[in-house]
């Protein structure tokens, strides 16, 4: 994480992930980074789902 924030340009960050982990640093880190992707693995942790709508079905 320091190398990528180091180099920005020639570096950046895919995805980040916490398990039991200090959440408050994975969101600092998320900030600095901005990654495409996070991933919480402790659901007390997770924002609540919101539903999107739709069947899956296809057209």
């Amino acid at each position: 994480i320091d190398v990528i924030a180091a180099h920005p340009d020639r570096f950046r960050a895919a995805g980040l992930a916490a398990g039991e982990g200090n959440i408050e640093l994975l969101a600092r880190q998320t900030r600095l980074l901005r990654p495409d992707v996070v991933a919480i693995t402790t659901p007390a942790h997770r924002p609540p789902h919101r539903p999107i709508g739709g069947s899956g079905e296809g057209p």
